[in-house]
């Protein structure tokens, strides 16, 4: 099962993380993490996470923990159900 191209939608990893409530990325803001597209409200943003994206990609790659844990399937996850834990984003 190949990795969800945009895990967490449109949203920005940045403000799920680090300031929420979550925002809303912009287009022109993107950039490319392991074969996966992220958005950013700001270009300060899209900075903040180009100095350490693992610490704002969400955990399994944007695949569902819930499904991965209950049947062990690689099932895309939801871009609008997360949770932030121990600053890591589920």
């Amino acid at each position: 099962v190949p990795y969800p191209a945009e895990p967490l939608g449109e949203n920005d990893p940045i403000s799920l993380v680090d300031t929420p409530p979550p925002a809303p990325g912009r287009k022109e803001i993107d950039t490319e993490f392991d074969g996966q597209t992220f958005y950013f409200a700001s270009e300060e943003n899209r900075a903040r996470f180009a100095e350490n994206p693992p610490a704002y990609v969400p955990v399994l790659n944007g695949f569902s923990i819930v499904e991965y844990k209950d049947g062990g399937q690689r099932v895309q996850g939801s871009p609008l159900i997360f949770s932030v834990f121990g600053r890591r984003l589920y």
